[in-house]
């Protein structure tokens, strides 16, 4: 007997969302799919379940059960054995906080408030890290206990700071690489650990004040990391920031694979992820999915996790209109500048027709990728090759399959900032002779004076970098003229959300502190239907 994924979320009591994430994280693959595409789980799947969930009850962490499942009944006495020592070493915790409780309960029946506030700070410090880590983190956590000295360390970096040391010199890599030893040791060796409790450092006044740094202590310390991550050689340096670019139609310009290492980043460094991929990693590499494991810090810094956030919002805003779009009967998918963009190989769909729009030499690159990854697209996807300098995309579609007398989706995303503005607008104009109800989602970048402080700096920033690795901003917009502007070319706004309303929609509620910026907005747009 076979399952699908919700009938095995149900009988073992746990999500989907679960089990697509250990599937992102190669624990659990489906081991057969059915004619219509659908994962299937079969016996021997549900008894790996069963041994993960076995073994996180007995408090294993998600890496400790993959080593685990990877070298089989062996190691597990050890693992076992770890465990047991934890569970005594918890039991001794719990008996020493037992003492505690029993002197302070002693001291309010006696009246006395001696060491209350102490002891409602040390609560409000638990309540605070629960609020950030797993049950198998804060175990981790308390395992590996790291050295002290952090507020030693805020010191050196407050007087560097004060001095004008820049965080490139030799005292500014001296205390990154001491800051670097000190986190591993205080993670475990743990990298997503360490990026979590940084975050943490970074969002939570009171733990930063009981570490010792200040706001711009760690801006200068982050400084004196990147710049030591720069000297340990290419190996270390993190996707360009044009990566926010999925695919140029100019040609092939390379960031498709930046797009996808922050699409397989956010699964590992993001909990839950904004958008479920799970063959993410599988699509960068084994080469780049083991930099992205051991070193998760550098898609977390400076720009990084803004294009990462922005690259999950947008992901899953344009698949959420999709669903949108076929729930009311469209069946034409086209996605231009697809990258490698996994959505065809995730989607039961198999009656849909799915378009993947690319340079020639991007798409070739990116069906090699599937081939080692062991994945194939299904058979309603066409790939469509096109130079955009020279080749049409309406003929290269119509070659394809496409029926143009048939409403369509489009998506297009992390492009436009890349184009002048008379291109976007022409290919929009090259939609609007399409049938009526056709739809297009794509982002665009903000006009400048419309953006806070704040978000100007982090634009100049994205676009310094751009510029740098050859992929100038060429267009910015602003909302209300490009509306007027699509609604002579025959589109409505259907959706047009910037920041705020994005975060709203996708990252409410979460302790992690990810946010989408208003540099860029995501918009919807609908063909409109003739009139008579």
């Amino acid at each position: 007997m076979s399952l699908r994924i919700g009938e095995l979320a149900k009988r073992a009591g746990i999500s989907v969302r679960a089990l697509h994430h250990y599937d992102a994280l190669g624990l659990l693959r489906p081991g057969e799919r059915s004619e219509g595409g659908y994962r299937l789980y079969g016996q021997a799947d549900v008894m790996r379940l069963h041994t993960i969930l076995t073994l996180k009850s007995f408090g294993c962490s998600l890496d400790e059960i993959r080593r685990a499942l990877e070298l089989g009944q062996a190691a597990l006495p050890d693992i076992l054995a770890r465990q047991m020592a934890a569970l005594d070493e918890a039991a001794s915790r719990a008996l020493t906080l037992r003492e505690r409780m029993a002197r302070i309960l002693a001291r309010m029946e006696r009246h006395e408030a001696t060491g209350m506030e102490d002891w409602l700070e040390a609560l409000g410090m638990m309540h605070v890290l629960r609020g950030y880590l797993t049950e198998d983190e804060l175990a981790r956590l308390r395992r590996a206990g790291g050295r002290r000295g952090w507020r030693e360390v805020a010191a050196r970096v407050e007087a560097a700071l004060a001095a004008g040391v820049a965080p490139d010199a030799p005292e500014g890599r001296e205390l990154a690489g001491l800051v670097r030893e000190m986190a591993r040791e205080a993670s475990g060796g743990d990298p997503v650990l360490a990026v979590k409790l940084r975050g943490m450092v970074r969002r939570e006044e009171r733990l930063r004040e009981s570490a010792g740094f200040s706001p711009a202590s760690l801006d200068w310390l982050d400084a004196a990391l990147a710049a030591a991550g720069r000297e340990a050689g290419p190996a270390r340096e993190a996707p360009p920031a044009s990566a926010e670019n999925a695919a140029s139609p100019a040609g092939p310009t390379g960031t498709a694979l930046g797009v996808a290492t922050l699409r397989a980043a956010h699964q590992l460094l993001d909990d839950p992820p904004v958008f479920v991929d799970p063959l993410a990693l599988a699509m960068v590499g084994p080469g780049r999915e083991a930099a992205i494991r051991n070193d998760p810090a550098r898609f977390d810094a400076g720009p990084l996790r803004g294009l990462r956030a922005s690259v999950a919002v947008r992901s899953r805003f344009a698949e959420d209109a999709w669903a949108r779009a076929r729930a009311r009967g469209l069946g034409q998918y086209v996605i231009l500048g697809a990258g490698y963009d996994t959505f065809a190989c995730r989607t039961p769909d198999r009656e849909s027709r799915l378009f993947e729009v690319d340079h020639p030499a991007t798409q070739a690159k990116k069906r090699a990728r599937l081939a080692e990854a062991g994945l194939q697209a299904p058979p309603n996807c066409a790939f469509v090759a096109v130079d955009f300098t020279v080749d049409s995309l309406a003929e290269a579609l119509a070659a394809a399959g496409f029926a143009r007398e048939e409403p369509a989706f489009f998506s297009w995303l992390g492009v436009t900032m890349y184009l002048p503005e008379a291109t976007v607008y022409a290919t929009v104009a090259g939609l609007s002779a399409l049938a009526p109800g056709t739809e297009l989602v794509f982002d665009y970048p903000v006009s400048p004076e419309l953006l806070s402080p704040a978000e100007r700096g982090g634009r100049e920033a994205v676009m310094a970098r751009a510029a740098k690795k050859g992929e100038p901003w060429r267009s910015a917009f602003e909302p209300a003229t490009l509306a007027g502007r699509l609604a002579a070319l025959g589109f409505s706004i259907v959706e047009d959300l910037g920041g705020p309303e994005l975060s709203a929609r996708y990252l409410a509620g979460r302790r992690d502190g990810l946010r989408k910026s208003g540099v860029t907005r995501l918009a919807r747009v609908r063909r409109a239907s003739r009139a008579g």
